[in-house]
């Protein structure tokens, strides 16, 4: 379901499914110091990156690569818990920004110029708990 973000831009959100395969998660690799249990205040920044066909249920035609950056989790809380929770995807809310064109350079040397929807996302999922004490269990 597409809802307007902001009458008069082209902003939309968006529920969808990711999945939790590594490659399609990016993260900044700062050396935070992660001493006390989690969750952590400080952590690295996470942004889910993949080709648009990848995510079921999602309308062919916008973009072919979507990149969202997470919003709400720092990439060390959110592996810990969804590793310990054995998922396998996430749902989450994506606050679409604009759509920007980027060119892809293939190993023969051939250029191809892709369409990307770049934004942001809430990790929304009912699965993973919002109280400190049960995400370190």
């Amino acid at each position: 379901m597409k809802v307007p973000a902001e009458p008069g831009t082209n902003q939309w959100t968006e529920r969808v499914t990711l999945p939790l395969r590594q490659r399609k998660w990016m993260r900044t690799a700062v050396g935070y110091d992660h001493r006390a249990p989690a969750p952590w205040t400080k952590g690295n920044c996470l942004t889910f990156e993949a080709d648009a066909s990848e995510l079921q249920g999602r309308p062919a035609g916008k973009a072919d690569v979507v990149r969202w950056r997470v919003c709400n989790m720092h990439a060390e809380n959110f592996d810990r818990i969804t590793k310990r929770l054995g998922m396998t995807s996430v749902e989450a809310e994506v606050i679409h920004g604009e759509l920007l064109t980027q060119t892809r350079t293939e190993a023969q040397g051939r250029q191809t110029a892709q369409i990307v929807d770049e934004g942001d996302c809430i990790i929304t999922d009912a699965r993973i708990p919002t109280e400190p004490a049960t995400i370190h269990q």
